[in-house]
């Protein structure tokens, strides 16, 4: 129940239509499947509030209680300095240090994000795609000069630029390394959990 109402807490600054109503989520649905649903992609990591305040994207914490042997729940739905604001679902929200946040949190971290270009999450070497990452990697200021980059030049820009917003640097666009093209790229309107 709590990775239903986290997940419409998120899903709702996406301007998903629930409605106010976290019941039209199953119970059942893994946070792939509610995504899917709506048009939206969900990408894990295991991470770190650094890495969350660099992709900026609203996201679902996996947290323990020390009384409880399963995991729970809540959106990060702001980060302000060491302040974050955390909900439990639409209109149960609660602001906490984020030292406090930190010694409940696993790490597991579930981003909710867009394919805006239709790319797919599967790395691909197609024109469109890499024409695209080239786009983007040069807008950020990872490729340099006007002439199109060849192969080598690009994934040496993609392995620095996934550096800089510690993924691994494998020099592949996968899910992960497109989510934060995607969040970081400023050619989109995304849900935001600090000012940029």
């Amino acid at each position: 129940l709590s990775r239903r109402a986290a997940a419409s807490a998120v899903l709702a600054l996406w301007d998903v239509p629930l409605g106010g109503n976290a019941s039209v989520i199953s119970s059942l649905e893994d946070l792939p499947a509610m995504g899917r649903r709506f048009g939206l992609e969900v990408t894990e990591l295991r991470t770190h509030f650094e890495q969350l305040r660099e992709l900026n994207l609203p996201v679902v914490l996996e947290l323990f209680h020390t009384t409880r042997s399963d995991t729970c729940y809540a959106a990060l739905t702001r980060l302000e300095n060491e302040l974050a604001e955390i909900s439990f679902g639409p209109g149960d929200e609660m602001q906490v240090p984020l030292r406090f946040l930190e010694r409940f949190w696993t790490n597991r971290a579930y981003f909710f994000w867009k394919d805006f270009e239709g790319l797919g999450t599967a790395p691909r070497e197609d024109s469109r795609s890499c024409a695209w990452i080239q786009q983007v990697l040069r807008k950020l200021g990872y490729l340099t000069g006007q002439d199109e980059a060849n192969q080598e030049m690009l994934r040496a820009a993609l392995a620095r630029f996934q550096g800089s917003t510690f993924l691994a640097a494998d020099s592949v666009a996968g899910p992960r390394t497109r989510m934060a093209l995607y969040s970081l790229s400023e050619s989109y309107t995304l849900p935001r959990i600090a000012e940029p």
